[in-house]
């Protein structure tokens, strides 16, 4: 069912099959493997929520995660419940993540989230005024507009957490911003048999060989990652010299991030991995 569910439109396999078999659907993967795909709402709050910690994230999906943002939050899973595929080296289910989380929380309270507020608003009216823009020079009282498109280039320049400026909105020759607006469609938009098949074969290889297959491995779909990957940790390293040194200190999350790593609480320092991935 894999090929079907990757290369249709979005949500379209699956709500396709919700419709003819309910909210918890059993598919095949490789290998035969069994998987549920559950659309069920109090039973995705349990898993997502309640007990997030006991459903670890698919060993593809982290390693993508590895690829795109680094060791960061989105990365930072552990090993679940499942303790026998814990080296002793790797921490508790889930305590990488909370440890994280921690760290990054106080930048999403609500004084700091307010700050934003004036940034979103401004966002917002200056895409629906160039919307207004694009309908007045086609000549007409209408027109179509890619809403995906212009949502990210949006959503990019309304990021003010790290205090880095996209400029996407305006066209802007910000290499990191290009890079991420192609992002999703450069390294995921319509996979091959071939594809789909090796990224749900790294589930079945070591961690550290995956890693290296998922750096190394030539692929046209996974430069584009990698390229991105390499332009985000650059940036990173240029905002946290300046952030570190004192220059721009603020209440955004970058700024916290800095306290949190000069902390006298060990367990708040952040080692270099973890700093460029919460960052990316």
């Amino acid at each position: 069912n894999l090929v079907e569910l990757a290369q249709s439109q979005a949500a379209e396999a699956e709500l396709k099959w919700q419709a003819q078999y309910g909210d918890v659907v059993k598919i095949k993967a490789l290998f035969g493997e069994n998987r549920l795909l559950v659309s069920d709402p109090k039973a995705l709050q349990y898993i997502h929520q309640t007990s997030g910690y006991h459903y670890p994230k698919q060993p593809e999906r982290r390693e993508i995660s590895r690829l795109v943002s680094g060791r960061g939050i989105l990365w930072a899973d552990d090993f679940g419940s499942d303790a026998t595929k814990r080296p002793l080296s790797v921490p508790p289910a889930g305590e990488t993540h909370k440890r994280q989380r921690k760290i990054m929380l106080p930048g999403f309270s609500g004084p700091e989230t307010k700050l934003y507020l004036p940034v979103f608003s401004a966002c917002a009216a200056k895409m629906a005024e160039m919307w207004r823009e694009v309908i007045a020079s086609s000549g007409e009282e209408s027109a179509v507009i890619d809403i995906p498109s212009w949502a990210s280039r949006c959503t990019l320049d309304a990021i003010v957490a790290f205090d880095y400026q996209f400029q996407t909105l305006d066209h802007g020759r910000n290499e990191l911003g290009q890079a991420f607006s192609k992002l999703l469609l450069e390294t995921f938009a319509l996979p091959t048999k071939p594809e789909i098949f090796v990224q749900n074969f790294f589930r079945y290889i070591p961690v550290s060989l995956r890693e290296w297959v998922g750096d190394h491995i030539p692929s046209r779909k996974l430069a584009h990652a990698r390229y991105t990957a390499k332009l985000s940790s650059e940036a990173a390293k240029d905002l946290w010299a300046k952030k570190s040194t004192g220059c721009g200190d603020g209440k955004d999350i970058m700024s916290l991030l800095v306290k949190a790593d000069s902390s006298s609480n060990e367990k708040l320092r952040l080692n270099e991995e973890e700093k460029l991935g919460l960052m990316r």
